[in-house]
């Protein structure tokens, strides 16, 4: 089973490549009945909310997300570029940041003096 984490890069079951950004609740029994490919109604988790390098924003399971790598600043800024407008890639940047930060510190990694 993949095991994927905030700041991946990833690829999901289509082959779009993209950044974990949080982590989802599971989808309604609704949605995932609405879902044209059957692995994604099978899925059993946890989701991740990624961010695709082209824009968008799209619930991945874990057993259907592929690891690449951890997500690179160059990554980072593909991702921003491809944003809706400027004020959308701030809001992503924002996020994705503060998610981070939060996932260190529950981890217990603080900053060097």
């Amino acid at each position: 089973m993949t095991v994927l984490n905030i700041g991946d890069l990833v690829v999901d079951c289509y082959g779009n490549e993209g950044i974990v950004l949080s982590t989802e609740r599971r989808p309604s029994a609704a949605w995932l009945g609405e879902q044209s490919d059957e692995r994604m109604r099978k899925a059993v988790g946890p989701w991740w909310n990624v961010l695709p390098l082209d824009g968008g924003a799209v619930i991945v399971p874990d057993d259907l997300g592929r690891f690449v790598r951890r997500a690179t600043i160059d990554d980072f800024l593909q991702l921003i570029d491809a944003q809706q407008n400027e004020h959308a890639g701030q809001v992503t940047a924002i996020e994705l940041l503060r998610n981070l930060r939060r996932k260190k510190i529950a981890r217990g990694i603080t900053k060097r003096d």
